[in-house]
């Protein structure tokens, strides 16, 4: 028998996410080309990755601890201010490159699952770029935007074997105000910055739990995995995916399926070619392109926990067909072909959590649509057996 699992130790890991920006900026100077106190408001979507690194230290169902982390980026957004003077167009340009945050963290664990809150200070740095066109004269002025603001947020941690555990976080991240010159008036910009994050992380330096298993069991990796896996029972994932090729890259979908018992059973066969199958969806929270998919789903147990997962089927979804604007995919047809693949731990009989890879593409060459940029999607989900 194993002791409760413990989530006392330094611990370092990494994760990947997305993060929807919004610099809302007002024009604070008199100018003869610009409205006094105009707003023109730039919201940009990207895709997130980076690491982080943080102690936890334990007592009864109480966890507190410190993190640090840091996030590459590459946002870039436009939007042109309002000007008096006929002939004359004013743009700026901002190009965002990475954000920091270092907080205290506070949590409630039932076992090896913890829900914690997080609070404390963020940073982040950008670049802005103004153009103004005059009678066909172009003047360009930049300037770098390194910022000190505030952060909060919370999110779920599961713990594996071995000292590994998994999560996904939301996070509001909140700049205030900068005020700069550029060869426009005075601006100043208000950022906000709602960031999604799915990782890993490795403990170290705490109690000894490289032999948990959950129900306080050692894990045999001898047992077959029918302890684990039962295919005869149905199962409710969900999770978050986000786009990160494209026009609709760093978007974030909320996604959910539910797994049906296989279809037929062959004892002579191994369980990868018995399929099951599923339904599922995955709802775009940035209104861009949102589907709903069908699928055969194939599972190969390389122990009784770890596991790979094929899928294969097919998707309808919401978004547009042809290249009509500058923020969504042109998908080519309403109906696309799906494909994908899982990889997953189970951490007991019901529960088990999973990253995803998640492909809609109109297969242009077979299927003769206009278009086929498809959808590229990549994830994090749990899963609950019942």
């Amino acid at each position: 028998m194993t002791a409760p699992y413990s989530w006392t130790g330094f611990y370092l890991g990494g994760h990947v996410g997305g993060a929807r920006v919004e610099d809302r900026a007002t024009a604070v100077g008199d100018n003869a080309f610009i409205v006094s106190s105009t707003i023109d408001s730039i919201k940009s979507n990207s895709f997130t990755i980076g690491g982080q690194v943080g102690f936890s230290y334990q007592v009864g169902i109480s966890v507190v601890g410190v993190e640090a982390d840091g996030s590459w980026t590459n946002t870039t957004a436009s939007a042109a201010l309002q000007s008096l003077a006929p002939g004359v167009t004013v743009n700026t340009t901002s190009i965002i490159s990475w954000y920091g945050t270092a907080t205290a963290r506070v949590g409630v664990a039932w076992d090896n699952v913890l829900l914690y809150a997080k609070a404390g200070g963020a940073g982040t740095n950008a670049r802005y770029t103004t153009d103004i066109q005059e009678a066909g004269v172009n003047k360009r002025q930049g300037i770098s935007d390194r910022r000190i603001g505030w952060t909060a947020g919370g999110g779920v941690e599961v713990g594996f074997h071995g000292g590994w555990s998994g999560k996904v976080e939301y996070a509001y991240l909140d700049f205030g105000t900068s005020q700069y010159w550029l060869a426009a008036p005075a601006l100043d910009p208000v950022r906000h910055v709602h960031m999604v994050k799915a990782g890993i992380n490795w403990r170290f330096g705490g109690p000894d739990i490289a032999n948990y298993s959950p129900q306080g069991r050692v894990a045999d990796w001898g047992h077959t995995a029918a302890y684990f896996y039962d295919p005869n029972r149905f199962e409710l994932r969900g999770g978050l995916q986000s786009d990160f090729l494209g026009l609709e890259t760093g978007t974030i979908g909320l996604a959910g399926e539910l797994i049906f018992p296989r279809l037929f059973t062959i004892e002579w066969l191994p369980d990868f070619f018995t399929p099951r199958f599923q339904l599922g969806g995955v709802a775009n929270l940035a209104g861009r392109t949102s589907f709903v998919h069908a699928d055969l789903l194939w599972t190969a147990n390389w122990t009784e926990r770890l596991f790979s997962e094929m899928f294969f089927g097919v998707t309808v979804h919401n978004g547009n067909l042809l290249s009509v604007d500058e923020v969504h995919n042109a998908l080519g047809c309403r109906a696309l072909f799906h494909v994908g693949v899982n990889l997953g731990y189970r951490l007991d009989q019901n529960w088990r959590v999973m990253a995803t890879y998640d492909h809609s593409s109109a297969g242009q060459a077979v299927t003769g649509c206009p278009a086929n940029e498809s959808l590229n999607q990549a994830g994090l989900k749990f899963g609950y057996q019942f």
